[in-house]
């Protein structure tokens, strides 16, 4: 092939991957807002959330915060009313609010919304809430930031919150702590290690606060590796350590049936398969962290290799040594649980 051939070809294809970006990639319409001024990036990523939607942007636009914030609404391509109603919002708050479209549900094609959300993000900090979650302090984002900005070695925040009922819409207890071990965590540390975050269960993703530039420095591994919210939680703590607000400025909803985890759990095998994903993650972090934590990340990858096995059925391979050793690790209740599942429920 002649040189002005090759030209010619290479032209074609820089031209048709612009053809499929342009066909296939989100619509997107920016805030009005210059990027030097914008301190805080609100990501909120959306699905099927009509119910919901409106409480999360209320919650954005209500923060008494002495800062500029743009808000980056990602919708994946739902199949209901919610991107009309971003869409309203964004008429009203043009200075304010980042949309991006999707033409194509990128989740089913093994993306992340998140990320793809995050990559327009244009501010020094990310703040994270799924859209059918919403923000209960009208200071949430002043607090984190104030705090971020006097600690520049923090690298992730975090705070309680409150539990939603769906079908009531009253809130209920506070999410954290679950027992007594992540109390002792919570109450007797300021600055959280990995192992500390590895530990406590479920830090509300909606209280998520991170710096842009350690999300654009986090490790990319494959797909057998869970990419979640433990993923972020736990990496970006790697980079410093974390901090929790015991006060709840977040309001996270149950009793949901289009929340992923609500199908997650209706579905042994995808469980299965995401607990498997979950423990291949604290294979990774081990390695990441340089094995200071491997005990308790040890203990968790095999707790959630023993709780896939149950999943799938497969008890007698359950009874090893190996799971027992890790049973112990993460204690008593632990302990209690593995031996019903091993040797009692059928």
């Amino acid at each position: 092939m002649s040189w002005g051939m090759k030209m010619s070809k290479v032209i074609n294809d820089m031209a048709s991957a612009r053809e499929a970006t342009t066909e296939y990639g989100p619509d997107v319409d920016y805030a009005e807002l210059d990027d030097e001024t914008i301190l805080v990036s609100i990501v909120c990523i959306s699905f099927n959330h009509e119910k919901y939607i409106r409480a999360a942007i209320d919650s954005f636009l209500n923060q008494d915060a002495d800062f500029t914030y743009e808000i980056v609404l990602h919708d994946d391509c739902s199949r209901d009313d919610t991107r009309k109603i971003i869409t309203e919002y964004k008429t009203r708050y043009p200075e304010l609010i980042t949309t991006v479209f999707e033409k194509r549900n990128t989740y089913n094609q093994g993306k992340s919304p998140l990320v793809i959300g995050i990559s327009y993000a244009r501010g020094k900090y990310i703040a994270v809430c799924d859209g059918d979650d919403f923000w209960i302090s009208t200071n949430k984002l002043q607090k984190q930031v104030n705090y971020m900005e006097s600690n520049p070695e923090c690298t992730f925040l975090f705070s309680n919150g409150l539990f939603l009922d769906s079908e009531t819409n009253k809130t209920g207890k506070r999410i954290l702590p679950m027992n007594r071990r992540e109390r002792n965590i919570l109450n007797h540390a300021d600055k959280l290690s990995v192992s500390d975050m590895a530990q406590i269960e479920f830090p509300p993703t909606a209280s998520f606060v991170f710096r842009k530039r350690d999300f654009d420095r986090r490790p990319r591994y494959s797909k057998d590796v869970y990419s979640g919210d433990r993923y972020y939680q736990l990496v970006m703590t790697s980079f410093g350590y974390a901090h929790y607000f015991s006060e709840p400025m977040i309001a996270y909803r149950v009793n949901n049936s289009s929340s992923m985890m609500s199908k997650w759990r209706s579905n042994k095998r995808q469980m299965a398969l995401t607990l498997r994903r979950h423990a291949a993650l604290y294979e990774e972090i081990d390695k990441l962290t340089n094995y200071q934590y491997a005990d308790i990340l040890r203990a968790l990858r095999d707790s959630r290799i023993y709780n896939a096995l149950w999943l799938e059925g497969r008890q007698n391979e359950m009874r090893s040594r190996r799971f027992v050793e890790a049973a112990k690790e993460l204690g008593l209740i632990n302990l209690i649980k593995y031996i019903i599942k091993s040797y009692v429920i059928r």
